[in-house]
């Protein structure tokens, strides 16, 4: 029985030891470009990019605004300091990312640096296939050698 328990915690630490989530394709929504200002709306995406074996679907998103940004699935909102996303496949060795989500900027002046939005996994179901189709390629070894004596 140990190997199911050791298989299950592997599945269960999956996304600690083998998903890196990030937060691209930042833009000004509507407001002025370049830095953020008070109560501007930006655009962002989340990638997901999952470095193991274990294909990962449905995958859902928590996304929450911090130090007073609020997000939201559509520009016009609703905001609110938190929201999940709508579901990602993400293949073993591969990436995906959600479609644009938004973010309001808190309504009163930040340091450099204030972190504004954060993004994990809330919820996901794996399968094995890629396993199953990436290595279980070409094998030359072991081989079958048929030997015989070939008389004139």
């Amino acid at each position: 029985m140990s190997f199911f328990n050791d298989f299950a915690t592997a599945l269960e630490t999956y996304p600690v030891d083998s998903v890196d989530v990030n937060i691209t394709d930042v833009a000004i929504q509507t407001g002025t470009s370049g830095a953020v200002n008070i109560n501007e709306i930006w655009k962002f995406k989340v990638q997901v990019e999952n470095n193991g074996h274990v294909n990962m679907s449905s995958v859902q998103l928590h996304v929450n605004g911090l130090n007073g940004a609020l997000v939201a699935t559509a520009a016009a909102g609703p905001f609110s300091p938190g929201i999940t996303t709508a579901s990602l496949t993400v293949n073993g060795g591969s990436s995906a990312k959600s479609g644009y989500l938004y973010f309001k900027a808190p309504g009163v002046t930040k340091p450099v640096g204030t972190d504004l939005v954060n993004a994990h996994i809330a919820n996901w179901f794996g399968n094995l296939d890629h396993m199953f189709t990436n290595h279980t390629n070409h094998a030359a070894t072991p081989a079958a050698i048929y030997e015989a004596q070939v008389f004139p």
